[in-house]
C-alpha cells in the first residue's frame, strides 16, 4: 500500500488488492470465531457438565479482554506499526485457538478466549488502520467496506461453520482458525507497507488509563454475573459494582483532563463520533443478545441440532454481510445518517418480530430484518467514525469505538443471562424459557429504539439540506 498523498491512480494495485486481503483475513478470523463459538456452547456444556448460561464467560471474556485491550492497541498500532502489531495479534490468536481447543476444562476454555480477545484487540484496528491510514476518498471507504464485508462474511458463516463442526467436534471450531491465520501472515508480512508515527512512539501512554477501562468494565461484569449468587447486597457484588463505575469515571478524567490522555481529546469530544459510538454499540448489542440466545433457545427449547441451528441463523448473519458491503457506498452519500436512522428503526422492529415469531418462515423473516439493520447500522458508524479521524489516527479512532462497542456488549450479554436465570427461577433450563427470553428482547428493542431517537434529530437535518447540496456527515 502507498501513502495517500502520493497516490495517482483511481483503482488498486494487484498488491493493494492482497494487502486488502490479508487485512479482510484477518478480520475474518476474529468474527469467524467469535460467532461459530455461538452453536458450539451447547456441546461444550454437555461435555463440561455445565449449565448453558453459566458458560456466558466463553462470550464476556473474549469480549472484555477484546474490549479492554483496544484503547491500547490502537496507540500501539498508530505509533509502532499497523502491519507490525496486526502480525504480532494473528500469532497470538493461533496460538489461543490451540489452546480453546485441546481444553480439558471451562477454566483452560475462558483462558484461551480471554487470550483470543486481546489477540483481536490488536488484529481489528491494525486491519482497518492499515487501509484507513494508507487511502483517502472513494478508495478509502471502499476499502473499509470490503475489510468490513469481510468480517460481515465471518458473522455471515460463522453460526454455520460453528454449527457444522459442532456436530463433529465442538473443538474443531477453534481448529478452523489455524489455515486462515496461517494465509494471512504472509499477505500482510509482503503486501502491506509498514507504517508508524514516531512523534507519538515517544509519547508513552499513560497506563493507569488502560488499567482503569478494563479492570472497571471487569467489576460491573462480574457483579452482573456473580450478583443472584452473591446477592444483589452483598458486600462483593457492591465493591465490584462501585469499583467498576469508580474505574471508569478515572479512565474519562485521565482522558479528558489528565496530562497524558492516550487519544486525541478532539476526537473524544466531537459530538459526531459520540452518538456514532452510542448507535454502533446498541446495534452490536443487539447481535450479540440474538445471536447467543436466540441459538441456545432454538437447540435447547425447540431441540434443533446445531447445524439445524446454524442453517436457521443464516437468516440473521447473511443480510447483515450483505448490509455491511453497502456501508461504503451509503458512507459517501447525502443520505448516511438518512439510512443510519432507518437501519436503527428497522433492527428495533425485526426484534419484536422474533418475539412474535412462532414459526420457522417467521423466524427467518424476522431474523433478516434484524440482520439488514444490524449490519447497516453497525458498518455504516465504523466506516463514519473513519471518516472524522485524521490519517494518522486511524487505529486510535476504530480501537476507541469498538472498545465502547464491544464492553458494552460484554456487559449486556451477561445482564442478559442473569436476568434470564432470574426469571426462570434457577440456572437450569433459562436457556430454554421463551418467556424469559421475550422479556430480555422487549428490553434489547427499547434499547435500539433510543437509538433511533438520537439519531432523528440529524436524519431530519440531512434530509432538509439534500435540496440545497450535501451535508458531510
Amino acid at each position: 500500500m502507498v501513502p495517500p498523498d502520493t497516490r495517482v491512480s483511481v483503482s488498486f494495485t494487484w498488491k493493494e488488492k492482497l494487502g486488502l486481503l490479508a487485512a479482510a483475513l484477518s478480520v475474518l478470523i476474529v468474527q469467524l470465531d467469535w460467532l461459530a463459538v455461538n452453536l458450539a456452547l451447547p456441546r461444550i456444556a454437555h461435555e463440561f457438565s455445565q449449565s448453558v448460561t453459566d458458560l456466558q464467560w466463553v462470550l464476556t471474556g473474549f469480549m472484555l479482554a477484546f474490549g479492554g485491550l483496544l484503547p491500547v492497541a490502537g496507540w500501539l498500532a498508530d505509533a509502532y506499526g499497523r502491519r507490525r502489531m496486526t502480525i504480532y495479534g494473528v500469532l497470538v490468536f493461533i496460538v489461543s485457538s490451540l489452546i480453546c481447543a485441546t481444553s480439558r476444562n471451562v477454566e483452560w476454555l475462558v483462558t484461551g478466549r480471554v487470550l483470543q480477545g486481546a489477540a483481536g484487540a490488536f488484529i481489528v484496528p491494525g486491519s482497518i488502520a492499515m487501509i484507513s491510514g494508507a487511502f483517502e476518498g472513494r478508495l478509502k471507504s471502499t476499502g473499509l467496506a470490503f475489510v468490513l464485508g469481510a468480517a460481515g462474511t465471518g458473522a455471515a458463516f460463522g453460526p454455520l461453520v460453528g454449527g457444522v463442526l459442532s456436530e463433529f467436534n465442538w473443538r474443531y471450531v477453534f481448529l478452523v482458525n489455524l489455515p486462515i491465520g496461517l494465509l494471512a501472515l504472509p499477505l500482510i508480512q509482503l503486501c502491506v507497507r509498514p507504517s508508524y508515527d514516531p512523534a507519538m512512539a515517544a509519547r508513552r501512554p499513560l497506563l493507569v488509563s488502560a488499567g482503569a477501562v478494563v479492570a472497571g468494565f471487569a467489576g460491573i461484569t462480574v457483579a452482573v454475573d456473580r450478583g443472584p449468587t452473591w446477592g444483589w447486597a452483598a458486600p462483593a457484588t457492591l465493591v465490584c459494582t462501585i469499583g467498576g463505575v469508580a474505574l471508569l469515571l478515572l479512565f474519562v478524567f485521565l482522558e479528558v483532563r489528565g496530562a497524558r490522555p492516550l487519544h486525541e481529546r478532539e476526537f473524544y469530544l466531537d459530538p459526531a463520533v459520540q452518538l456514532l459510538t452510542v448507535v454502533g454499540a446498541l446495534s452490536l448489542i443487539a447481535y450479540s443478545i440474538l445471536s447467543t440466545f436466540s441459538v441456545i433457545y432454538l437447540e435447547e427449547a425447540q431441540r434443533l441440532r446445531p447445524l439445524a441451528a446454524g442453517i436457521l441463523l443464516l437468516a440473521l448473519s447473511v443480510p447483515d454481510a450483505a448490509a455491511s458491503y453497502a456501508a461504503g457506498k451509503v458512507a459517501e452519500s447525502r443520505y448516511a445518517y438518512v439510512c443510519l436512522c432507518a437501519a436503527s428503526a428497522a433492527t428495533a422492529l425485526g426484534i419484536m418480530l422474533v418475539v412474535w415469531a412462532d414459526t420457522v418462515p417467521l423466524y427467518v423473516a424476522a431474523f433478516a430484518v434484524c440482520g439488514l439493520g444490524i449490519g447497516l447500522t453497525g458498518a455504516l458508524t465504523n466506516v463514519l467514525i473513519q471518516h472524522r479521524a485524521a490519517p494518522q489516527r486511524a487505529g486510535a479512532a476504530v480501537s476507541l469505538s469498538l472498545a465502547a462497542k464491544m464492553l458494552a456488549s460484554a456487559v449486556a450479554v451477561a445482564l442478559a443471562a442473569t436476568s434470564l436465570e432470574t426469571l426462570n427461577g434457577r440456572v437450569h433450563g433459562a436457556g430454554a424459557n421463551r418467556t424469559a427470553l421475550e422479556a430480555v428482547l422487549r428490553v434489547t428493542a427499547l434499547l435500539i429504539a433510543s437509538g433511533f431517537l438520537l439519531l432523528l434529530p440529524r436524519a431530519l437535518r440531512a434530509f432538509r439540506t439534500l435540496r440545497g447540496g450535501p451535508e458531510h456527515p
